[in-house]
């Protein structure tokens, strides 16, 4: 069974995590622990002190009851009071640290309360007694004497079992806390090994997945590369195809305009001399005369429209002369300039300033700018506002021209009979002016192609060569 590495790793993120938060969860359990074990710690150090303290001041009381007895001096009762109250301050702080809850040794500490009671009172008495007897002995003082030396062994025995108690329970509670600290030591370094491993798994994991990640940006690099290159080599293979088939289609309007020309003209030639012999050899009245002369016109008609055609096909004998590809579309432009003006039409020019020279026939380029520029401004006639485009720059090794307009556009048919001969949409045309424009732009071993949408506007683009 194929094993998912993605669901792996998250699933090995996610255990990681847990036991982090485990590790942590513990951490802060031990960390509580250990506080309240070193409060115990404080509690039963301070008990003893305070063990410490009763047992010290009962017995500075009764060094002082005694040294009252013995020597009846005043100065004696002052460590008895102290004692008294010291005690009583032990009593009362002792009372706050052991808690009911402390079974054994609040039983413990009640017997001493209990006993402190009983020896104060005795100290008490035994003063009592020195002050009123003045100083004599007696039976009473004596009694008194004896019960409170046996109730000082008694409270000495109770206090050192509740001192052991608690030294017991302060070594108990320092073992534990002890413990304890080795858990929180051994659950921080645990946790900082997982962390450790987590980080160096993440590193890897990250640098392998990095190292993936740049051989497949630079596999896919490499393919738009080849892809680009490919799309670029189709799109001039498409170009050659498409300059090839308007070689072969003004190629095949060549071979078809000679042969209609020599079709056409050796009879047009015979009706014009006929119609000359008729008019000239015999006496015609007038109506017979005008007959003659609309013939004669029609023969002329027909055979402007051959040479023109015969013109617009064949192959130029050209002037090549060093010009700037600006220049020939600034007096393009000059000579239409009233009919730009005319139609109010804005004119934008993109011209590339360094534009390399191109080699040309200066008059024939011109008229294939000015047919181009021409039809333009017939195209955008009536838009308000009209705006014809121009924009100089290199392409495909080319000096180019890019005439841009926003007339009414064409649509695919229309844009694919636009370079043949007598096709026009315009009333008074020839429809022979952009078929002569591609001859002269082939002539010049250019390219003329046209990128158009019904009413978007129609762009030409002429590639001419640089100057060699």
């Amino acid at each position: 069974m194929k094993l998912n590495i993605e669901q792996i790793v998250r699933s090995g993120y996610v255990a990681a995590f847990i036991m982090i938060l485990i590790s942590y969860l513990l951490f802060f359990i031990s960390l509580n622990e250990s506080i309240n074990g070193r409060k115990q710690i404080i509690h039963s150090s301070q008990s003893i002190d305070n063990i410490d303290k009763l047992l010290s001041s009962i017995k500075d009381a009764e060094t002082g009851v005694r040294g009252y007895t013995l020597i009846k001096d005043d100065h004696y009762l002052e460590p008895y009071f102290n004692g008294i109250r010291q005690s009583k301050e032990a009593i009362a702080a002792l009372e706050e640290l052991i808690s009911p809850q402390m079974e054994v040794r609040n039983r413990l500490f009640q017997n001493i309360k209990k006993i402190v009671d009983e020896k104060r009172e005795n100290l008490k008495q035994v003063s009592v007694i020195a002050i009123t007897q003045n100083g004599t002995s007696s039976l009473a003082l004596k009694n008194k004497i004896d019960s409170g030396k046996l109730l000082m062994d008694h409270l000495r025995d109770s206090m050192a079992l509740l001192r052991e108690r608690e030294l017991s329970y302060r070594v108990t509670q320092e073992q534990r806390l002890t413990a304890i600290n080795n858990s929180t030591r051994t659950i921080a370094i645990i946790s900082l090994v997982i962390v450790a491993l987590l980080g160096a798994y993440s590193v890897i994991t990250f640098n392998r997945e990095n190292k993936d990640k740049k051989a497949a940006d630079t596999a896919a690099a490499q393919y738009a590369f080849q892809l680009e290159t490919r799309v670029n080599e189709l799109d001039k293979k498409n170009i050659e195809l498409a300059q090839l088939k308007g070689m072969e289609k003004y190629a095949a309007t060549g071979r078809m305009a000679s042969t209609m020309a020599h079709e056409i003209k050796n009879p047009l030639n015979n009706i014009s001399l006929s119609m000359e012999h008729l008019l000239y050899s015999s006496n015609q009245n007038e109506e017979q005369k005008q007959l003659i002369e609309i013939v004669n016109r029609n023969v002329k008609r027909i055979n402007d429209i051959v040479t023109n055609l015969l013109n617009a096909t064949r192959f130029l004998v050209l002037n090549f002369i060093p010009v700037s590809l600006n220049q020939l579309i600034e007096d393009a432009l000059a000579s239409a300039k009233d009919r730009l003006e005319l139609n109010n039409i804005q004119v934008i020019k993109n011209f590339d300033e360094g534009l390399c020279n191109v080699s040309v026939d200066i008059d024939k380029i011109k008229i294939a700018i000015t047919n181009i520029i021409v039809n333009a401004i017939e195209a955008v006639e009536g838009k308000n506002p009209g705006i014809i485009e121009i924009t100089t720059t290199t392409q495909n090794g080319h000096c180019a021209m890019i005439l841009k307009d926003n007339g009414v556009g064409m649509d695919e048919e229309e844009l694919s009979k636009i370079f043949e001969p007598f096709i026009t949409s315009k009333k008074n045309g020839t429809g022979l002016g952009l078929t002569n424009t591609q001859n002269i732009i082939l002539n010049h071993k250019g390219h003329i192609s046209v990128e158009s949408k019904k009413g978007e506007g129609t762009t030409f683009i002429i590639l001419l060569p640089f100057e060699k």
